[in-house]
């Protein structure tokens, strides 16, 4: 959810004024207010501060905060899977975004719109609306918008199997991720292009970039990316037959999981299988069957029949 509302809200921030008004101070508080109870996960929360907001900043005539506050409405509304809920409201900030006549706003709504669809797998009309993002981001000569739509219609390239193109984009989002001075969009970006370079066959290359994105988000803070780099990782290191890596890395992506509190018990029950798959391989039986028998039992646990299945077919 927090990266579909960055996706949302482009990674602008709030409505930048050399001076405030009184209710522009009231607008941008509950801007980030929302903002925080949305990441955390508070979406009833985080939903009547948006709305709140939002009829402020239309009291007060800011066409801008409108537009700002509909893209939150509709993070939340994506985040529960309410696309019916989503879509009016994503059609109006675009409509606002039109009317304003500024490309930097107009990338943004289009590029909402985009990930809209790409929530829903409709990957086709995504890359439309994502394409129109990014020529938008262009013109507004915007480094984050043009390397955050670049991103964007990169995954929609690579989930419609063409990952050469997807490559080919990301390359381009580094660039001007560094060039821009982004370094959290560059630790994000790298780990996306070690994806598509793996699905385009280039094993050895996309270990190096997993390897560049997980000290990059380590450095940058950034532990949810961390979490899901080092994962990947630890996976090619285990197909190249790097046992001791995959376990070093899986190892040190349940600590980080543990201390962030916030995995369901199905994380640590895949960590479990690629542990005794990485010992069983490496031949320390041993350590496999204490990970195989935490596996079975993290499956269990879920109560879903369908994991117990899974593990111990995995496990047979």
């Amino acid at each position: 959810m927090q990266n579909f509302l960055k996706r949302l809200l482009g990674g602008a921030g709030t409505p930048a004024r050399s001076v405030l008004s009184p209710a522009q101070q009231e607008i941008n508080a509950l801007l980030e207010t929302g903002a925080t109870a949305f990441e955390q996960g508070f979406n009833d929360t985080a939903l009547e501060v948006y709305e709140r907001g939002l009829a402020l900043a239309r009291t007060a005539g800011e066409k801008a905060s409108v537009e700002y506050f509909l893209s939150g409405i509709a993070s939340v509304h994506v985040g529960r899977r309410d696309f019916d809920a989503a879509h009016p409201v994503l059609d109006e900030a675009l409509q606002i975004a039109r009317e304003q006549s500024d490309p930097r706003a107009l990338a943004r709504c289009l590029n909402n719109l985009g990930s809209f669809y790409a929530a829903q797998e409709q990957w086709g009309i995504a890359q439309t609306y994502h394409q129109q993002a990014l020529d938008e981001a262009r013109r507004a000569d915007h480094a984050e918008g043009i390397a955050l739509t670049l991103e964007n219609l990169a995954q929609d390239y690579l989930a419609q199997d063409n990952p050469s193109y997807a490559q080919y984009l990301l390359k381009e989002a580094v660039v001007i991720a560094q060039g821009g001075g982004l370094p959290r969009t560059v630790s994000r970006v790298l780990g996306l292009l070690a994806e598509a370079t793996l699905a385009a066959g280039e094993r050895a290359s996309a270990q190096k970039l997993f390897q560049q994105a997980v000290y990059l988000a380590h450095q940058m803070g950034q532990d949810e990316q961390e979490l899901r780099w080092l994962q990947a990782l630890a996976r090619v290191e285990l197909g190249n037959g790097d046992f001791a890596q995959a376990i070093s890395h899986l190892q040190a992506a349940e600590n980080l999981a543990l201390r962030l509190g916030n995995q369901p018990v199905e994380f640590f029950m895949n960590s479990a299988l690629d542990l005794t798959a990485a010992y069983q391989r490496s031949g320390n039986s041993a350590q496999a069957e204490e990970y195989a028998t935490r596996a079975l039992a993290q499956a269990r646990s879920t109560g879903n029949a369908a994991h117990e299945a899974m593990a111990l077919t995995r496990l047979g």
